[in-house]
């Protein structure tokens, strides 16, 4: 066989791979990416004040209590979402509770999950993996209109790891709406 033939089986047997499995690869690759930042408007029908930054899970200061809206992507979802974001924080002792679409039960005050930052992670719960402790969020609400941006590292980090298939958030292949777990009991 000629370079050329070669050249051209390769070339074919490629793209055979890549169309049997490229759908699911790439639509991972888009999901992780989705994954990355939760930044949006928010909306209140009530007046709400909230003012709230958070670094890595070790810092947080501010407070914000607000159920409301959002337009702007939240854990994967993207547009007119429904949003829980309550979070406080006095430097090295914090907690974050916030949630969008329908990852949390909006009649239960303590859906979703709280988790702690810095000190607070001794009292209230951790974050499931590094991935998810890795986040700097943002929070400014004032009234009834606000902003909201979460860099999320760790996921940027199996974003980038993602393209080698390597998964370290364990969410590929897995549905991206999921109903909101019950929370656990507090003491």
């Amino acid at each position: 066989m000629s370079r050329r033939h070669t050249a051209a089986w390769v070339g074919f047997l490629g793209l055979a791979l890549v169309a049997c499995g490229g759908c699911a690869y790439l639509k991972d690759r888009g999901n992780d990416a989705l994954d990355i930042f939760d930044v949006g408007v928010t909306f209140s029908a009530k007046p709400h004040i909230g003012l709230y930054a958070g670094f890595q899970s070790i810092l947080a200061v501010g407070y914000a209590d607000l159920d409301g809206k959002m337009l702007g992507i939240g854990e994967s979802q993207v547009g007119w979402l429904d949003m829980r974001y309550r979070a406080a924080g006095a430097l090295l002792d914090g907690y974050q509770q916030y949630a969008y679409g329908g990852n949390y039960e909006k009649e239960n005050p303590n859906s979703p999950v709280r988790r702690g930052v810095g000190l607070g992670l001794l009292h209230d719960e951790l974050p499931d993996s590094l991935v998810q402790a890795l986040n700097c969020p943002k929070f400014l609400h004032i009234l009834f209109l606000g902003v909201n941006l979460n860099c999320k590292l760790g996921e940027l980090i199996d974003f980038l790891l993602g393209w080698t298939t390597l998964d370290i958030a364990g969410d590929d292949g897995r549905p991206r709406s999921k109903p909101a777990p019950p929370p656990a009991p507090r003491p």
